[in-house]
């Protein structure tokens, strides 16, 4: 999932950049997918949205569960399939490198739900479970309501880590599972 923000982020970052976009109707066509794929990304993703800096979301966690992340890739459906309706040829040529990156991203993205990679939340270096802990070192903790944010984020770990059990637990019905030696 990050590697897919990253790169979100660094295509809309340049294409925000007036030396690249060219500004034709493809162009903006495609700066507008982009600004909505962030959008969506920022209320999906709020721990990550905090880390680029929007703050917009710093009282949540982001939901987890088998529906959010059905949503998710119902979205990326819908975003590729906006991609594709964009004249790839008629984009400025800086503008053709971040339409190839971000198709092939999306179609990764889609892919990786397909093979319910979701289902497999954790592994022996990563997960919430590593995250979580870290979080008062990752979030603002200067104001009042910086704190009142961080609050509600440790108030919400039930459900969030209730989310991360329902994945595992359809991951183990599913057959998806690490090998327990990774684990150990």
């Amino acid at each position: 999932m990050h590697r897919t923000l990253n790169t979100l982020a660094l295509l809309v970052a340049m294409s925000s950049n007036p030396l690249i976009v060219a500004g034709g109707e493809s162009d903006e066509r495609f700066q507008a997918l982009l600004d909505d794929m962030w959008e969506f990304n920022m209320r999906e993703y709020p721990l990550w949205a905090t880390s680029t800096g929007d703050h917009r979301f710093n009282d949540r966690l982001g939901e987890v569960s088998i529906a959010a992340s059905a949503r998710r890739n119902a979205a990326n459906e819908e975003f590729l399939s906006r991609l594709n309706q964009i004249d790839r040829d008629a984009l400025s040529d800086n503008a053709q490198v971040d339409y190839d990156i971000l198709r092939r991203e999306l179609q990764e993205k889609l892919e990786e739900f397909r093979f319910q990679t979701h289902l497999l939340p954790i592994t022996h270096r990563s997960g919430f479970h590593i995250e979580f802990p870290e979080l008062r070192r990752e979030v603002p903790l200067a104001t009042r309501e910086d704190y009142d944010n961080y609050l509600a984020r440790l108030n919400a770990f039930g459900a969030y880590a209730d989310g991360h059990i329902e994945l595992m637990r359809a991951g183990i019905a599913a057959e998806r599972t690490l090998p327990a030696v990774i684990l150990q």
